[in-house]
């Protein structure tokens, strides 16, 4: 059995991006049990790019430490990242 151990991001809709606003779509990570999942590779149908919102900075508030991470990082992860289209 074949799965993928994926982490969860959440549009963020009070900044509404897109073709029409000219304006890449921000996101940020779900926080919580929903934080985290597994999907089926087959479900899978294509890579994003995200760009961290590097004005918005870091936060160790929304994930918990990890071993994923450089000991460089101090547990902390980008706020918000925009999707390159």
């Amino acid at each position: 059995m074949e799965f993928l151990f994926v982490q969860w991001f959440g549009l963020d809709n009070d900044k509404i991006g897109g073709w029409k606003s000219k304006k890449l779509h921000q996101i940020s990570f779900v926080q919580g049990d929903a934080a985290f999942g597994f999907v089926d590779p087959t479900d899978i149908i294509r890579a994003i790019h995200l760009i961290p919102r590097f004005s918005e900075g870091r936060t160790k508030d929304l994930l918990g430490p990890s071993f994923a991470r450089s000991v460089l990082e101090k547990d902390e992860d980008w706020v918000q990242y925009c999707v390159n289209m």
